[in-house]
């Protein structure tokens, strides 16, 4: 629902609501949920290099969740 609302009332492409994708990919990874988070992940990092660009410290940050995420699925 955070997600959500943060699409609706910010946009889907503002740097909270991108920022809640990677958030909500960790939730799912964190519950087990490694198939439903990658996209989520991607979507976040995508759009922050978009937005933000690849030097702003926020998609670092996201860049290293979704490498962590690839090195536990050994890829």
């Amino acid at each position: 629902k955070a997600v959500e609302g943060r699409e609706e009332v910010l946009g889907k492409k503002h740097p909270d609501t991108l920022s809640s994708y990677n958030n909500f990919a960790g939730c799912l990874y964190a519950q087990g949920k490694a198939v439903e988070a990658e996209p989520w992940y991607r979507k976040a990092l995508k759009g922050l290099e978009e937005v933000l660009g690849k030097g702003h410290p926020t998609t670092p940050l996201c860049l290293t969740n979704f490498a962590d995420f690839l090195e536990d699925q050994q890829r």
